[in-house]
């Protein structure tokens, strides 16, 4: 069996009086008295999210219902659980934590929401970066309202051996986070060696996202079929704005948009790199070249495919078994697992797709994860 690198596992609190204790005591006063909502789950006092009717943020159906604990706990806030169905079955020697979509950028009120991303990182150090489990990585969520603030909050963070990324989630500005106002976090993320990550779910939070093909959705299918355009959006800014000239060593990766979509944005790039070249001198090589060195794409949910229709699809692009990294979507009830990734995408891609891309993205070393590996268990399953 082949280690694997899960980038995209979501992790959770199990009651928002974990994370209260974060807040500054004025918004601890507020919150106690029901008035506003910051984090995810409804039903919160202070620590309360957004959603679509279809789209319920209840800890039951977007949950695989095998995840969801018989005691009433919350799926993704127990690390035991998380030992016991992810990490030992799959062999996962790396597990992103990447906060329950991060949703708690969501608000308003620049200030409510820097300290609301300050909260949630302090207690993700507390809570989960102190357990002694080397296979546990994670995020720091970065507040996007002000970037002087998200750059300030990268930096903080990034100095704890554990934090692994930058995750972005909403565009609270309503640009796209190759806009040169996001400047500062790009600065930020590539001194610090972090990737940054841009997570699926912000553009639906209350009225902080935005949707830029039409309007926001109003039914979960809707959101389903189109959610890949804000991924175009976000690739298209980050080479079109030079953010890879200024930044050539930044990583970012794009969560949960699922695959397909990308060799098609790549193909009309190139054609039309001329007409780039007009508006932006900063495009030196082909938009193809930029996303095979700068741009990874998280496999859950992948596409349901046969793998020889994933090769002729991909294979127009030979690099894309270099973009792909592996994604389970723990707890989530679309989540996907190694055995269900070897049947669509080609077996010689997979110690790319599993580890290797993983290790480079995020500058692990190999060796540590082959090493405690049993090369002869069988590929991993939730099933």
């Amino acid at each position: 069996m082949l280690p694997v690198i899960d980038c995209d596992v979501h992790h959770t609190w199990n009651t928002e009086d974990e994370v209260l204790p974060y807040f500054p005591a004025r918004w601890r006063e507020v919150g106690a008295g029901g008035q506003i909502g910051i984090l995810h789950y409804s039903g919160s006092r202070l620590l309360n999210g957004g959603g679509f009717l279809a789209y319920p943020n209840n800890g039951g159906p977007l949950r695989r219902p095998d995840f969801i604990p018989e005691d009433g706990t919350r799926p993704g806030s127990d690390y035991n659980r998380l030992k016991a169905e992810l990490l030992d079955p799959l062999n996962v020697q790396r597990a992103v934590l990447s906060f329950d979509i991060g949703l708690q950028t969501g608000l308003h009120n620049p200030w409510l929401a820097l300290d609301a991303v300050r909260a949630v990182n302090d207690w993700n150090v507390d809570r989960w970066l102190t357990i002694p489990d080397e296979r546990i990585r994670s995020a720091v969520l970065v507040p996007t309202h002000v970037p002087d603030e998200g750059a300030k909050e990268i930096r903080r963070l990034a100095k704890h051996s554990k934090i692994c990324e930058a995750l972005l989630v909403v565009s609270a500005l309503g640009k796209p986070f190759g806009d040169p106002v996001y400047a500062p976090i790009h600065e930020a993320a590539a001194e610090c060696g972090l990737p940054i990550a841009i997570h699926l779910g912000g553009e639906h939070v209350g009225d902080v996202g935005h949707v830029s093909a039409g309007g926001v959705p109003g039914t979960r299918i809707e959101e389903e079929f189109t959610n890949h355009e804000t991924a175009q959006r976000h690739v298209v800014s980050f080479i079109a704005n030079g953010v890879f000239e200024r930044h050539p060593t930044l990583k970012v990766i794009l969560v949960e948009f699922s695959v397909t979509w990308l060799p098609a944005l790549i193909r009309r790039m190139d054609a039309n790199v001329k007409l780039m070249r007009e508006e932006s001198p900063w495009v030196k090589r082909m938009p193809s070249e930029y996303v095979h060195s700068n741009i990874r794409v998280s496999t859950q949910p992948l596409e349901t495919l046969t793998s020889k229709q994933f090769r002729t699809l991909l294979d127009v692009y030979p690099f894309m078994e270099d973009v792909l990294l592996f994604a389970t979507d723990y707890p989530h009830f679309d989540a996907d697992d190694p055995f269900y990734i070897t049947k669509r995408l080609p077996r010689e891609w997979m110690p790319k797709l599993l580890y290797k891309n993983g290790c480079e993205t995020y500058g692990w070393d190999e060796s540590e994860l082959t090493a405690r590996t049993t090369v002869d268990q069988p590929v991993g399953s939730f099933r």
